[in-house]
């Protein structure tokens, strides 16, 4: 079963609250994966591997301000108003 179906079978019938939690909780670990992979390849030396596209590093750069982005829009969305 797909991610979608097994989230739409597990959660659909949940709150518009409740999905909120959700996304966050699922959104929150996919965000860190795709934000350390991102800072992985940002450490690649083009001048030791040179194979690499002659934008490489514009692309690493688009890819962490994506990260960096999304994890921005979660939070504002979804953290608690409640803060001390």
């Amino acid at each position: 079963m797909s991610l979608y179906h097994n989230l739409r079978d597990q959660f659909g019938s949940s709150s518009p609250e409740e999905k909120l939690k959700i996304l966050r909780a699922e959104m929150v670990s996919h965000i860190a994966a795709v934000q350390g992979y991102a800072a992985l390849l940002g450490q690649i030396d083009p001048r030791i591997i040179t194979d690499l596209p002659e934008n490489f590093g514009s692309w690493i750069d688009g890819l962490t301000k994506a990260g960096e982005d999304l994890r921005a829009i979660l939070e504002a969305l979804t953290d608690p108003l409640e803060r001390v």
